[in-house]
């Protein structure tokens, strides 16, 4: 893996550097690169993450997805824009009851939607939420509340919070990981 032989031949410049000229100067912009590539190569190396943060949105009875660079097993992708229906018998919510449902998406850009079991409040739903299914890239999560009225009918309900009486859908979206986001910049 040349990027690793690269950081490894840093880190010894950078000691011999340090030894050198008492560690400042090219030593301290040695040290920093070294971090920059270290989190690169944490993200690149062979994890399964998203690249930008997708964003959701629900006008209609499907979930809309914005264009999201993601990767799964280390090979990136780009899921373009979708939208993601609920299937009716797997996804209903009841009535003033609330559900979690897990978004993830396969390497070939099949996206899936993971629903938890109806419980009675928002936090319960949450930490009920499903695991992300092995292979698949996790997008985020929402949680919908089933209206006061009537329950959430997948596939025929609009997503939209005002389609019936109640009904709240809250969007959690995944972000990308610490290792890519933390990279201090080099200066």
């Amino acid at each position: 893996m040349p990027l690793k032989r690269s950081v490894e031949q840093l880190n010894n410049l950078s000691a011999e550097t340090k030894a050198f000229g008492g560690g400042r100067g090219l030593g301290t912009v040695l040290d920093a690169l070294i971090t920059k590539m270290n989190g690169v190569m944490a993200y690149e190396g062979g994890g399964t993450s998203v690249r930008t943060p997708p964003l959701f949105t629900n006008t209609t009875v499907a979930l809309a997805i914005s264009n999201t660079v993601y990767q799964v097993n280390g090979v990136p992708a780009v899921r373009s824009a979708t939208t993601v229906t609920p299937t009716t018998t797997t996804h209903n919510v009841g009535q003033n009851l609330w559900a979690s449902f897990r978004v993830s998406v396969q390497a070939g850009g099949t996206v899936t939607l993971t629903k938890a079991a109806d419980v009675a409040s928002e936090a319960l739903a949450i930490a009920n939420l499903a695991a992300v299914p092995a292979g698949e890239c996790d997008f985020g999560f929402f949680t919908l509340r089933g209206g006061s009225a009537a329950g959430y009918v997948a596939g025929t309900t609009n997503l939209a919070t005002a389609a019936i009486t109640g009904m709240i859908v809250n969007f959690y979206p995944a972000i990308p990981p610490a290792s890519l986001v933390a990279i201090p910049p080099l200066t």
